[in-house]
């Protein structure tokens, strides 16, 4: 698994997460971020990701891509 920060438009940050095991995977990310808003946008499947107490926890199917957007408060 690999993960990147991005820096982001609009003020915002972006992760992009690449997950290229098998099989699918739930994966948990803690973010050390000020402000964290109470979700991310994925802009990849265009939805938004819970972050709940700094970590966003989500499904990783095969080969799966991610690129979150996080606009801290």
């Amino acid at each position: 698994m690999r993960v990147r920060l991005v820096p982001g438009e609009e003020d915002g940050e972006t992760a992009r997460v690449e997950e290229d095991a098998v099989p699918a995977m739930t994966v948990t990310f803690t973010l050390d971020i000020d402000g964290l808003p109470e979700t991310a946008l994925d802009m990849i499947d265009w939805r938004e990701v819970v972050i709940e107490d700094g970590t966003i926890t989500d499904s990783f199917e095969p080969f799966a891509v991610r690129a979150y957007r996080i606009v801290p408060d």
